[in-house]
């Protein structure tokens, strides 16, 4: 006699509640300027050594929809021209996510979209007046076999934001303590200056990024590049105040790069351990030409340790449930 069809099929493991957090991550890593491990790299010594810890927590809806969040504080540990006070505690913005993933492979390829928000729980993004900052970014991925046993995966992401400020310039760092006297007169005449810059902010900012990723056995090298686009506000005359054309030029692009290389080195499924390089910079350099993007002795690239801990994973492993699958999770 034939099985019934409820009891010839094998029935797929149940979903428990805690998969529902895969890819949820913890980063904590402590990085050196290269000025610092080079002291003739620049005529000003200013040793720098900052850490970082961020929380990445994921929670997937269902099959087609997750949330995804994102903040961080820094802390420096010198005493460098970063900050006004020493040894100041800096919370990062925080990023809101929600991913869409029904969207159907193309040639291997993997695309989401998400709408996304940034919240000003930052110290210089509540000094720009800002109150938050929607976007939408769309990310594509795809990954590949390679000699030696090994994979890549190659991931690029674009975005948009709108930020929305109180002012179209900052305002002030931290309030006085005290009463100024501006210009002779106790009170906030003209000759008072609360803003922090004069600069205007960006009205809008697109952004794209490329990651490649390697993973031979534990250990997973990589590199990432982002370029960023700021738009800034333009100004116009007021009465006899006459605005410079490069600072009225509604053409005029902020442009900024990031770049990024490193091995990491995963031992056991929810710990990696992570050696690389950092280099930010404006793209411009001081005489309007465009400058190097790895590194540039007057720009201050870092050198980081990092160790990654995947929340879910580490889960699985404390209440006795196998997960072999380990590493940053970077999609």
């Amino acid at each position: 006699m034939a099985a019934p069809a409820a009891e010839a099929v094998a029935k797929a493991p149940e979903s428990k509640f805690s998969d529902r957090f895969a890819g949820s991550q913890a980063w904590f890593q402590t990085s050196l300027t290269t000025g610092t491990l080079n002291p003739g790299e620049n005529l000003d010594y200013n040793p720098t050594v900052q850490s970082f810890l961020s929380i990445s927590p994921r929670f997937t809806i269902n099959s087609d929809w997750q949330v995804r969040g994102r903040i961080g504080v820094n802390y420096e540990w010198t005493d460098a021209d970063l900050t006004t006070t020493k040894h100041v505690a800096q919370l990062t913005d925080t990023t809101l996510q929600l991913f869409y993933n029904g969207i159907p492979r193309f040639f291997g390829v993997k695309a989401q979209v998400a709408p996304m928000v940034v919240l000003p729980t930052s110290n210089a993004s509540n000094t720009r007046t800002m109150r938050l900052s929607p976007g939408l970014m769309t990310q594509f991925s795809s990954g590949w076999e390679v000699p030696g046993n090994g994979s890549v995966m190659a991931i690029g992401q674009a975005s948009y934001q709108h930020p929305i400020y109180g002012y179209t310039t900052p305002g002030i760092d931290e309030d006085f303590p005290y009463l100024r006297q501006c210009g002779g007169v106790t009170g906030t005449d003209a000759s008072c200056q609360n803003q922090l810059s004069g600069l205007a902010n960006a009205r809008d900012i697109l952004a794209w990024t490329l990651v490649v990723v390697g993973s031979w056995g534990d250990f997973s090298p990589g590199l990432a590049f982002q370029m960023s686009h700021q738009f800034p506000y333009t100004f116009t005359d007021v009465g006899n105040d006459r605005i410079s054309d490069s600072v009225a030029d509604p053409n005029g692009v902020r442009v900024s790069t990031s770049f990024s290389v490193w091995l990491d080195y995963t031992p056991l499924p929810w710990y990696t351990l992570e050696l690389g390089y950092s280099f930010s910079r404006q793209l411009l350099d001081g005489n309007a030409q465009w400058g190097n993007v790895i590194y540039d002795r007057y720009q201050g690239g870092q050198v980081y340790l990092g160790m990654n801990f995947g929340l879910d994973t580490l889960y699985k492993t404390l209440t006795g449930q196998a997960d072999d699958e380990g590493g940053v999770v970077r999609n």
